[in-house]
């Protein structure tokens, strides 16, 4: 047998599969359900998963981490008139972190998920995270995990389609192979963000203000900063007579600026705390994302402190301050740092 891996096993098709795949390549496989009192609770459905895949099982409570750390950080950035990338944020502080005291616990020496990334060396011969194959790639939710772990990292499905991994799940009889995709944030079940913030803060009045134009006309007034973000077009609750977008957010003056078409479009985008995770110069060409729901955009990066300016030729749509920007290189994560505007 090779070295023990924990697998983080959710109880869907892609951890089932991947413990699947790990048994295959001769590894030893634990599966570690992360479970919140904030979250759906699909625990019978993981140990219905490991018995199926024939590893042991086991469960680990994350609600306290998940609310310190990333349920609180949330709302504070909505409420502030920024959009936060949970996912990124939850990934090295609450759920891989987890994942890896259990395998220093449990003697594993390997982590692996079911992410669309791929682990693999760049040209130089450094160890890298790489985009996952088609349109299900996920390597943008990983872009802060530490380099520190990157020799401990599986990641079984970065190699397939999700096509190819709900037809391989079939042919070996996984009964998740058609379960649909949870596409909601895992601590609001009900996919109401907007009722999640509003409980947490117990009004909306401090945040209710004006809609205004790109010379600051008032055009009417809006419910609360935190129902917008940059780029958002539709749900805005107002009509205009043309197609209007967010451009900005100004925690300030709770103000939403709407823009016509084109408006949410920068050709300079700069970053905060960036992580780096190749050795770069100072000024490189990189492929960029600015979302995860985003392609890649061509650009330029030039390092200044800890920070980052982002040069689009041809401008970059709708890079929402609080989201993260990720830097790609040759298809491996460069670095990325908190889009500020």
């Amino acid at each position: 047998m090779k070295n023990k891996v924990l697998l983080g096993l959710s109880g869907g098709v892609d951890s089932s599969l991947a413990a699947l795949l790990l048994k295959d390549a001769g590894y030893e496989v634990v599966g570690v359900y992360l479970f919140s009192s904030l979250s759906r609770d699909e625990s019978d459905s993981a140990a219905a998963a490991a018995e199926f895949c024939g590893i042991p099982f086991e469960k680990a409570d994350i609600t306290r981490e998940l609310e310190e750390k990333v349920c609180s950080y949330f709302v504070n950035e909505y409420c502030s008139g920024a959009t936060p990338s949970p996912c990124i944020v939850c990934n090295p502080k609450v759920k891989f972190k987890a994942l890896f005291d259990a395998a220093d616990r449990l003697g594993a020496e390997f982590v692996a998920t079911g992410h669309y990334a791929r682990m693999g060396l760049t040209e130089k011969g450094e160890r890298a995270i790489f985009t996952g194959i088609g349109r299900n790639d996920q390597s943008y939710m990983l872009c802060r995990m530490g380099r520190e772990l990157y020799s401990r990292l599986l990641f079984p499905l970065g190699g397939f389609s999700k096509d190819e991994v709900r037809s391989m799940a079939a042919e070996r009889g996984i009964p998740t192979a058609d379960k649909p995709d949870s596409m909601e944030i895992c601590f609001i079940p009900s996919d109401d963000r907007i009722g999640f913030i509003e409980s947490r803060i117990g009004s909306a009045e401090k945040l209710k203000g004006n809609f205004v134009d790109d010379g600051g006309r008032i055009l009417g007034p809006h419910l609360g900063i935190h129902r917008y973000t940059v780029g958002q077009r539709k749900r805005l609750g107002i009509a205009l007579g043309y197609p209007a977008y967010v451009s900005r957010i100004d925690p300030g003056t709770n103000s939403v600026v709407l823009t016509p078409s084109g408006g949410e479009y920068d050709t300079t985008v700069r970053v905060s705390d960036c992580i780096w995770h190749l050795e770069c110069g100072e000024e490189f060409e990189a492929d960029i994302r600015v979302r995860h729901s985003a392609g890649f955009t061509r650009g330029i990066v030039r390092k200044k402190g800890t920070g980052a300016e982002l040069y689009f030729e041809n401008g970059v749509r709708a890079a929402a301050p609080g989201q993260f920007a990720v830097f790609y290189v040759n298809g491996a994560i460069a670095g990325s740092g908190r889009i500020e505007g």
